[in-house]
């Protein structure tokens, strides 16, 4: 991957340059001025003259005028993006960059020493959330990120609707995040009616579900796993698929880091790699929603503490890109009463037996996959059944307009 730098004589004929997919040169025809030059298809555009133009509109604009003037153009370009790997992201005024928190951690006894990261109050501004906390890579089973949240830290929960009052369950679910997203979820409502705050338990253990390694670990334990049946086991991995490894087109674009340049330039989210992770629907991992699979995104948090280790209390993920935009960083506690208590309230749960939650027998939770699995299976059938026939004739009326479409590629 490099930055490379070619002077475009625009009197000289046709450039052959193909700007399909702008910024992102798709096609250079043989025989051309680019070919000629050495312009290589693939490349990312970044500036004309030292200008930057967003939309492809602005930048053949600035090309015809150019021609118009009979000048020549500077045109800088990074070879191979789709190889490069950026040392960090920025959109929404949000800077993404690799853990810097990293820790050597080896065994449960340790977590307990786990102490809450410097100056984190986990308010969802930028460098401070709860992924803020100390993050390790490769623990008790799992090949990808770990991260762990000291005792007493602050989460936050947003409401839909006015709250009344709120109990915490055992055994039941619960997604957390830092303050700013949960106000999000709550459609912008004050602490007072739809913002829940709670602080942590006891130390939290969560696995990165967006990590590859870690659903490589997952998926590996699952295919050797004695419990589940062969139609379980696919059920499970078209869960993993569908909503953390969808293989759907990102069309959006984001900026990303280039330390050559040491600046920031637009890249299309469909070929981004970041953290050594592909995106998009050639890539290895991102977050799709999708209803009818998330009802049962629990199982794969609910396998990991039954069959890997029964520490986790759950999975987290950061800001993910996915096929309209981003997720926000969230956590899911697969009990909510064992790692949470109410802040400024007195909490309640429908089981007070609480001293023997941390050492129930994993196997509730395995059995909690298995249910989830069995659920999904019979909503499948069901959907399947009902939309079959509809769901045919719109895929056959989507192929027919697919072909219908031209192949046209716009040339400067």
């Amino acid at each position: 991957m490099s930055v490379k730098s070619f002077t475009l004589n625009l009197n000289e004929g046709k450039m052959g340059i193909g700007l399909k997919t702008y910024p992102v040169i798709d096609n250079v025809e043989s025989d051309s001025v680019g070919e000629r030059l050495g312009v290589e298809s693939g490349s990312l555009i970044l500036s004309l003259n030292g200008k930057k133009y967003d939309t492809k509109k602005d930048f053949i604009k600035q090309i015809k005028s150019l021609k118009q003037s009979s000048s020549t153009g500077d045109l800088l370009v990074l070879e191979e993006p789709n190889n490069y790997n950026f040392s960090s992201l920025r959109f929404a005024n949000v800077t993404l960059s690799p853990p810097t928190n990293m820790i050597d951690i080896n065994t449960p006894e340790q977590i307990e020493t786990i102490s809450e990261w410097p100056n984190s109050n986990n308010r969802g501004t930028n460098g401070d959330t709860f992924t803020m906390n100390p993050i390790t890579k490769g623990f008790t089973g799992l090949k990808g990120e770990v991260l762990f949240i000291p005792k007493g830290y602050k989460f936050y929960h947003g409401l839909t609707t006015p709250r009344g009052d709120f109990e915490l369950h055992d055994y039941r679910e619960i997604f957390v995040s830092d303050r700013k997203n949960a106000l999000i979820y709550s459609k912008g409502s004050t602490d007072s009616t739809r913002l829940i705050r709670f602080k942590t338990k006891k130390p939290l253990v969560l696995f990165n579900i967006l990590d590859p390694q870690n659903i490589e670990s997952i998926l590996d334990t699952v295919e050797s796993d004695t419990v589940l049946t062969e139609t379980q086991k696919k059920l499970f991995t078209d869960v993993v698929n569908n909503c953390v490894r969808s293989k759907s087109k990102l069309s959006h674009s984001i900026e990303g880091y280039v330390d050559e340049l040491d600046d920031f330039v637009k890249v299309g989210l469909d070929s981004l790699k970041y953290n050594d992770v592909n995106y998009g629907s050639t890539g290895q991992i991102h977050r799709v929603s999708i209803a009818f699979y998330d009802s049962t995104i629990p199982v794969i948090p609910s396998f990991a503490k039954s069959n890997i280790n029964d520490i986790f209390d759950g999975y987290y993920g950061g800001y993910t890109p996915n096929a309209k935009g981003f997720f926000h960083p969230e956590v899911y506690l697969l009990n909510q009463y064992e790692c949470l208590e109410l802040v400024g309230e007195r909490s309640r749960s429908i089981d007070t037996g609480v001293g023997m939650l941390r050492k129930k027998d994993p196997t509730y939770y395995h059995d909690n996959a298995r249910t989830l699995l069995t659920k999904l299976r019979k909503k499948k059938k069901l959907r399947t059944k009902r939309k079959g026939k509809q769901n045919s004739k719109k895929k056959s009326k989507a192929r027919r307009k697919k072909k219908s479409k031209g192949k046209s590629i716009s040339y400067f």
